[in-house]
């Protein structure tokens, strides 16, 4: 495998310190590529790379998504051995509408996609409210018995009256609902 380099020819860069690269593509619900750029920080406020006795200080990487959403860079690996500490994270702040803030790591030598990265938390979705079905508002209005019953009854088919047509099941359940008539069914 080919060595990634999170600086390649750069000769201050310490040549100990492996890089991982991540990509990403981000869209709107519409299917539109996100205007906007990634924000990426260390964790730790300074590196030591012991080999090459250089002291790397955290700054802030802002990384601009191109015309389809899309990222694709080297960051320095953040569990490479020759560096220390190890083992730390990225905070991730997507700068657009909507956009969060969450911790990676950065393996070395990886390629990582934000796709299966990033945490989405979990959700049901927004509650919704329905109101009551028909056969409900039969029985807030009187009717006693099932809903087999009550569909057999709409249909003609229990005891009883013949049926309700389906005019008379509209004007029944638009009466009821909107609180102009009291509902009897027998």
């Amino acid at each position: 495998m080919t060595e990634i380099n999170p600086f390649p020819g750069d000769t201050d860069w310490p040549t100990e310190w492996q890089g991982s690269r991540l990509t990403g593509r981000f869209v709107d619900t519409m299917g539109a590529p996100v205007k906007g750029s990634i924000k990426i920080k260390p964790s730790p406020g300074a590196i030591i790379a012991a080999m090459s006795k250089t002291i790397i200080i955290a700054a802030t990487r802002t990384v601009t998504l191109d015309a389809q959403g899309e990222l694709d860079l080297i960051l320095p690996a953040t569990d490479d051995p020759d560096v220390n500490p190890t083992d730390w994270t990225y905070s991730i702040t997507e700068d657009f509408a909507g956009g969060r803030t969450y911790n990676i790591t950065a393996p070395s030598q990886a390629v990582q996609d934000l796709s299966t990265l990033v945490p989405v938390p979990s959700a049901a979705g927004a509650a919704i409210t329905r109101g009551l079905s028909a056969y409900e508002v039969a029985v807030v209005n009187g009717f006693v018995g099932t809903e087999q019953e009550w569909q057999d009854r709409l249909n003609g088919a229990g005891p009883g009256t013949g049926g309700l047509d389906a005019e008379g099941v509209r004007d029944t359940i638009g009466s009821a609902l909107t609180g102009t008539g009291s509902v009897t069914v027998t």
